[in-house]
C-alpha cells in the first residue's frame, strides 16, 4: 500500500508541475490546438484575413472572428435581435489609418464587417487580435488551473491514505 500512496503522490506532484507550465505553452503551437483549438483557428482566420483581404462563412477562423463582432454590434442596438446581425464577411481594406493617443501617432489597421442584413461593422486589426487572444488566454487559465488543482488533490489523497495505513 505505500508504493500505492507514493505512486499517487508523485503523479500528484508532475500534474501540478505540468498545470503550472501549461500556462506558460504560448510558443508550443501543438498544447495550443489541443486546449484552445478556437485561439488557433481564430489566428489563422487573422493571418487568412492578412493575406487575402477578406474572410468569408466557412473559411478557418471566421466564427472565431465574427462572433465577437457580431456581440459588440447588437451591445450597440440593445433592442435588437441577434439573427439579423451574422456577419456575412468581413474586408480588410488596404488603407491603414492613424489614432493620437497617450504615446504619440499610431498606425491602425482597419478592417471592416458587413452582416446579412447590410449593416457595416468598422473596426481594426488590433481589436480582432485582441478577442483571438481572450480565447487563448481562458481556456489556458482554466486547463492549467484545473490540473494544478487535479495534482494537488492527488498530493492531498495520497498523505491521507498514508496516514490511514499508520493508523
Amino acid at each position: 500500500m505505500r508504493k500505492i500512496s507514493l505512486t499517487i503522490f508523485i503523479l500528484g506532484i508532475l500534474l501540478t508541475v505540468f498545470g503550472f507550465f501549461l500556462s506558460k505553452t504560448d510558443e508550443y503551437h501543438f498544447v495550443l490546438r489541443i486546449v484552445s483549438p478556437a485561439y488557433v483557428n481564430g489566428m489563422q482566420g487573422i493571418k487568412t484575413l492578412e493575406s487575402h483581404k477578406d474572410l468569408k462563412p466557412g473559411m478557418v477562423g471566421f466564427r472565431e472572428i465574427a462572433i465577437p463582432l457580431s456581440k459588440r454590434l447588437i451591445n450597440s442596438k440593445t433592442n435588437e435581435k441577434m439573427s439579423g446581425y451574422q456577419i456575412k464577411i468581413i474586408r480588410w481594406p488596404t488603407s491603414i489609418g492613424q489614432g493620437f493617443g497617450p504615446s504619440g501617432v499610431k498606425s491602425k489597421r482597419k478592417v471592416k464587417a458587413e452582416c446579412f442584413d447590410g449593416t457595416p461593422v468598422n473596426t481594426t486589426m488590433e481589436i480582432l487580435t485582441k478577442n483571438v487572444e481572450k480565447l487563448k488566454a481562458r481556456n489556458l487559465k482554466w486547463y492549467s488551473l484545473g490540473i494544478f488543482l487535479m495534482g494537488l488533490l492527488l498530493s492531498f489523497v495520497s498523505f491521507f491514505i498514508e496516514r490511514k495505513q499508520k493508523a
